[in-house]
């Protein structure tokens, strides 16, 4: 669900209040934040796949064009936003789901494991140090560089 909060969120942010796909996806949230806690959880990878599926069929017709007025949403979308109102979402499954959506995670590859900062690694690149951050305030300080520093440090 926090996913398809921050897609909402792009939506209204690119496009406001009156775009149509933001409109769908907002009922989609709404009727999702309706659900308990308990029947959110329960709902199944399978399940999950099936509505950023469709959520992602929809997003391209929008971006085609051919979202118009209340026949613009594909008849999987709808059904999406129907089975939700519904309380029925359990239920939701596509044959045309990729399965590297609906399968569990794969392991990440040894080249993605944590590494010791500053230690060179394939391809000559390096990873940064870690930043410091300030104190009580969680901000994260910048390193300076030594010329600047010396720069700011003069009296005007």
């Amino acid at each position: 669900m926090q996913m398809i909060k921050h897609f909402a969120n792009l939506w209204y942010t690119l496009f406001f209040s009156q775009c149509p796909m933001y409109q769908q996806l907002y009922e989609i949230v709404k009727g999702l934040h309706e659900h308990s806690p308990n029947a959110r959880t329960q709902l199944g990878r399978k399940v999950k796949a099936s509505m950023l599926w469709f959520i992602l069929l929809q997003a391209r017709r929008f971006a085609q064009g051919k979202m118009e007025g209340n026949d613009g949403c594909l008849g999987k979308f709808a059904n999406l936003r129907n089975l939700i109102r519904a309380k029925n979402c359990g239920t939701l499954d596509h044959s045309e789901v990729p399965s590297e959506l609906a399968t569990t995670a794969t392991p990440a590859p040894k080249s993605l494991e944590k590494r010791k900062p500053g230690v060179a690694t394939e391809g000559n690149y390096t990873d940064s140090p870690p930043k410091k951050t300030k104190a009580g305030t969680g901000r994260v300080v910048e390193p300076f560089n030594q010329e600047i520093k010396t720069l700011l440090k003069q009296p005007p």
